[in-house]
């Protein structure tokens, strides 16, 4: 991937910059991670692009011409698996129960 350049977009981004330059895709790829795991964006893009320089790349970006090289998204901890897994079994105790003792709808 020589003469090439990263852009990372962020997808659901909070701050104002949804789109970030690097010249390797490690850095890219961390960065992208980052974003997604902090809660800063829903989803990162990572974009290859020809050369280096950071405007141009993301011109092309933007207007839809750079090569779509990976993506990353977040992914659920354990942890907040089971909370979602609590709460539905809050908001349904009585059905469940039923359910267990074989009174319930199946």
């Amino acid at each position: 991937m020589s003469g090439s350049s990263f852009v990372v977009e962020l997808v659901g981004a909070v701050s104002g910059r949804p789109h970030k330059h690097f010249v390797r895709y490690s850095d890219a790829s961390a960065h992208a991670i980052k974003a997604v795991q902090s809660g800063e964006a829903d989803l990162a893009n990572i974009y290859e692009t020809p050369g280096i320089n950071a405007r141009v790349a993301v011109d092309l970006v933007v207007a839809g011409g750079a090569k779509l090289v990976g993506s990353k998204a977040r992914q659920i901890t354990p942890e907040e698996e089971h909370r979602a897994a609590e709460v539905d079994l809050r908001r349904d105790f009585p059905g469940t129960i039923l359910k267990l003792l074989g009174l319930g709808k199946k």
